[in-house]
């Protein structure tokens, strides 16, 4: 038998679109990309090994789900795995691609985005929840601030004339802090 070079295919966003998100290593939902069916015949037609490999293989179960994607969808490899073997290239959706030049590295970590970004069901939860303003202290500075709002929690503060509890909203500013702002300051942006 002559040498194959092996090409390594993810399987979660490369192979299963991945829409829905991570729903359990047997529960496998949404479509394959489109053309992946396709383009791993042309590889394998051009004389590469095509190897699928997932986390979800870590497991007898996760294993036979996957191959049994993979044969309901009429998509051919010749082998599943559920670590990366060694392989001319790797085909994944959540790989930075190193060009030489580690001094970029930071920055391409930092904007990394997968191409199902904003596509899965559970991808941006906070963007669900409802936007507003409101007002915190910092230091005995008033500030003002926008997100989103989480819940009504309360607080506990030493006063001059004693202790005292009283309600805050929690909410999430647009750089991900929580922040505990007082409960007469908030105004829900989402009223007209």
């Amino acid at each position: 038998m002559s040498y194959k070079p092996t090409v390594c295919f993810d399987f979660d966003g490369v192979i299963n679109s991945h829409k829905s998100g991570f729903l359990g290593v047997t529960c496998i939902p949404d479509p394959p990309v489109e053309g992946i069916s396709e383009a791993i015949n042309e590889l394998r037609d051009s004389g590469y090994f095509v190897v699928v490999q997932s986390t979800r293989c870590s497991t007898p179960a996760g294993e036979k789900a996957v191959r049994d994607y993979l044969s309901e969808n009429g998509i051919v490899v010749d082998d599943v795995k559920s670590t990366k073997p060694p392989a001319l290239c790797y085909i994944d959706d959540r790989a930075v691609c190193f060009k030489g030049d580690a001094s970029t590295l930071l920055e391409q970590v930092r904007n990394f985005k997968p191409w199902t970004a904003g596509t899965q069901v559970n991808d941006e939860p906070v963007k669900a929840l409802r936007p507003c303003k409101a007002a915190t202290w910092v230091k005995n500075e008033k500030k003002e601030v926008t997100g989103r709002f989480h819940r009504w929690a309360s607080d506990y503060q030493e006063f001059e004339d004693g202790p005292g509890n009283f309600t805050v909203a929690l909410v999430e500013t647009d750089d991900g802090k929580i922040v505990a702002c007082a409960a007469e300051t908030v105004q829900f942006l989402d009223r007209g």
